[in-house]
């Protein structure tokens, strides 16, 4: 890995370590909203069609977990173009 590659040229790799803990975070955040949406459409096809008032319930569910499923895509992209791309310029200024 790059980081591994790095470490054996004795360059300071702290920060972009950091940088990817922060990142699996936020990926394990997406893929448990993921995982969660997928669930809500799943118990969606079980559904009685005749019951509006659940399906209406369950359908405003399943908009705001893909509302938040976006956000968390944002979030990551967000934070790789202002955190991890300048800590790489940065890495690769300094050598």
């Amino acid at each position: 890995s790059l980081i591994e590659r790095l470490d054996a040229q004795e360059v300071d790799t702290s920060k972009l370590k950091s940088d990817l803990e922060v990142l699996k975070g936020k990926i394990d955040t997406l893929k448990t909203n993921y995982d969660t949406l997928m669930g809500k459409l799943e118990a969606l096809k079980d559904t009685d069609c005749e019951d509006i008032a659940s399906n209406k319930t369950s359908l405003d569910e399943i908009r705001e977990l893909l509302k938040e499923l976006k956000n968390d895509a944002k979030d990551i992209r967000e934070f790789f173009v202002h955190t991890i791309k300048p800590d790489l310029k940065e890495l690769r200024k300094d050598n």
